[in-house]
């Protein structure tokens, strides 16, 4: 579990500090993206993290190709699920569409295999969570 905390905090620091080079953003992208990530560093909760996906929900309507919008609404997702706001499998559902969406739009990613991997492994959590 450690471990995955570790991860997560890697992937959430590349994913914001690099979000800007692969894509461009006009003001309202960034105004969003910068509330989404202050949702993120202020988070208090799981459930915290679903603030942050509503402000990058609202960056894709400005930027809808941005690869990392798509990759900062999957980790808050992925950081959430432990909330009791998702009841069975629809948190990693989320996750995982985003994260496809991430590797979608950006099929060189130097995060591809870590992303890719993740992706299996909620697959895998999801699977056990609709089998109960």
């Amino acid at each position: 579990m450690k471990n995955l905390v570790c991860l997560t905090g890697v992937l959430l620091l590349f994913a914001v500090t690099t979000y800007a080079q692969d894509c461009t953003l006009n003001e309202d992208a960034q105004r969003y993206m910068a509330r989404g990530n202050v949702a993120i560093e202020s988070a208090q909760s799981n459930a915290d993290y679903l603030s942050a996906v509503e402000e990058f929900k609202k960056a894709l309507q400005y930027a809808p190709n941005c690869p990392d919008i798509y990759y900062n609404i999957a980790l808050c997702y992925d950081k959430s699920m432990g909330s009791d706001l998702f009841k069975g499998s629809k948190g990693f559902a989320e996750a995982i569409e985003n994260y496809k969406k991430y590797l979608a739009l950006k099929p060189n990613a130097q995060d591809k295999q870590t992303v890719q991997t993740r992706i299996y492994e909620l697959e895998y959590k999801q699977e056990k969570i609709e089998f109960i």
